[in-house]
């Protein structure tokens, strides 16, 4: 039996990131048509929200990726925004655990009403990414139902840079368990719908 040489290899790993990214991109497209059909949620993200950078290796590789919505039920703002909690939707492929995780988040505001912040770029994925992930100590989670549910408060709700955000909690989903559209929507909407019910987080809880 003749052996697959080292360059055969990073060639059928890359064919598997490129299988894996256009898996993803089905999904997320997906989710967005669900969103605009049923008409229960607002996608607030034309293109998903990506960390890059030339710097480093670990930057020229997209690991997550990251959708966010509101409820349609919440009143409009103004802007583009609603009057109530944002709903992100983060696929991780670094996560350190044996296989890809879907966050499925509510993040709760201080006044978002008076943003002046109107659209979301894909540069605003640290903003997102950094106090869901947590490599920074930013929030202080606590972890329920086997590690699958979460939630956390930020410890400083003043820092400009998240823009007020108070606190988190949602859910981890394997990657694998969304096998399919009915699935997914089954999942990740209802995540949403999920979370929505509880309300919000309130800070006196010990968390």
């Amino acid at each position: 039996m003749t052996s697959i040489s080292k360059g055969e290899n990073i060639v059928n790993a890359f064919k598997v990131v490129i299988e894996t990214y256009e898996n993803v991109d089905k999904l997320m497209s997906y989710l967005k048509s669900q969103a605009v059909e049923k008409k229960e949620f607002i996608c607030h993200t034309d293109k998903f929200l990506r960390w890059r950078t030339d710097n480093a290796p670990d930057g020229w590789l997209y690991t997550d990726f990251i959708l966010v919505f509101q409820d349609m039920n919440d009143k409009k703002l103004r802007k583009r925004w609603r009057d109530g909690p944002l709903y992100v939707f983060n696929v991780d492929f670094m996560t350190g655990d044996k296989e890809p995780i879907v966050y499925i988040a509510r993040y709760d505001y201080e006044k978002i009403s008076e943003w002046k912040w109107d659209v979301i770029s894909p540069a605003d994925h640290g903003f997102f990414a950094d106090p869901l992930i947590d490599s920074s100590g930013i929030m202080e989670y606590e972890y329920t139902n086997g590690g699958e549910e979460y939630v956390g408060k930020i410890k400083n709700k003043n820092n400009p840079k998240y823009k007020g955000l108070k606190s988190i909690q949602g859910i981890e989903v394997p990657l694998m368990d969304i096998d399919g559209q009915e699935k997914a929507y089954e999942i990740v909407f209802g995540g949403f719908k999920k979370l929505a019910e509880k309300g919000e987080l309130r800070m006196q809880e010990q968390v």
